[in-house]
């Protein structure tokens, strides 16, 4: 029972610590994000070239994308997704050819050491 909550415990940490530390990033990556379309901005306006601001497009979607992925549900959707295509189509999961089985082990084992 004690190495139960114990494992509990560390799952806990270790699920905490890797939220914490995506949110640092995602802070950081944010910050990058405005310093460079700020740059962009600057700069085209400064040359009167608009094509200094193309960047912005994929810089923005970049930063939707992980904002997404560490505030919103998209790893929620995608587990939903995986159990519900796991759930009515199993046979896409089965291994070609069946199982393996212990005589097709021993079989690939005396064909790695020869």
């Amino acid at each position: 029972m004690e190495r139960q909550i114990a494992l509990k415990n560390l799952q806990f940490e270790t699920e905490t610590s890797c939220k914490t530390k995506s949110q640092e990033s995602f802070i950081w990556e944010s910050l990058a994000a405005m310093t460079t379309i700020f740059g962009t901005i600057f700069q085209a306006h400064l040359t009167k070239n608009r094509a200094f601001a193309l960047p912005i497009v994929p810089i923005t979607m970049y930063i939707g994308y992980r904002w997404d992925e560490i505030y919103g549900t998209t790893s929620e959707k995608i587990k939903a997704d995986a159990e519900k295509l796991y759930k009515q189509k199993r046979d896409l999961f089965k291994p070609v050819g069946g199982p393996i089985t212990l005589e097709e082990l021993d079989r690939r084992r005396m064909a790695w050491k020869h």
